[in-house]
């Protein structure tokens, strides 16, 4: 019976260490160039779990500047040229992206919670889809756009 009331007392404790929402300074540090996701979690669109927001604003891979050996495909992804290629994929790092600009060739990272979850991983172009909801959020790595 001991051992029980200790598991539940773990439990409570745990569960109360992970609801207390992390410092702004905190967030900074972890976030780096890539900044924090600030939205008010009351104007979210209907079945966004506020608990699931992503932390950090832009795409990681927006951060880097050119992919070596990779090919054109990725090159040009990296650097959010205008795609007119696949209609979807899995970057080199295993982000999803997907064509979602008709002709002229914009495209988005993926992410869940309609866009405003985390980035969606993959390992292979198959594991990415049409479908899925382009990032939100007010940066130049969210949403259907290109250079």
């Amino acid at each position: 019976m001991r051992f029980l009331k200790a598991v539940a007392l773990a439990a409570i404790y745990c569960r109360q260490v992970t609801c207390i929402p992390a410092s702004t300074e905190d967030l900074d540090a972890e976030c780096g160039a890539l900044g924090v996701m600030k939205l008010d979690k009351d104007a979210l669109p209907p079945g966004v779990n506020p608990d699931n927001v992503r932390k950090c604003l832009g795409h990681p891979e927006s951060l880097v500047r050119e992919k070596d050996e990779q090919g054109p495909v990725h090159r040009d992804v990296f650097r959010r040229t205008c795609w007119k290629g696949r209609q979807y994929g899995c970057s080199y790092n295993g982000y999803c992206w997907r064509l979602c600009g008709g002709f002229i060739g914009e495209w988005c990272w993926a992410a869940e919670e309609r866009g405003y979850g985390p980035w969606i991983r993959c390992s292979e172009d198959n594991d990415c889809g049409e479908g899925l909801p382009c990032g939100q959020g007010d940066c130049l790595a969210c949403g259907c756009r290109c250079t």
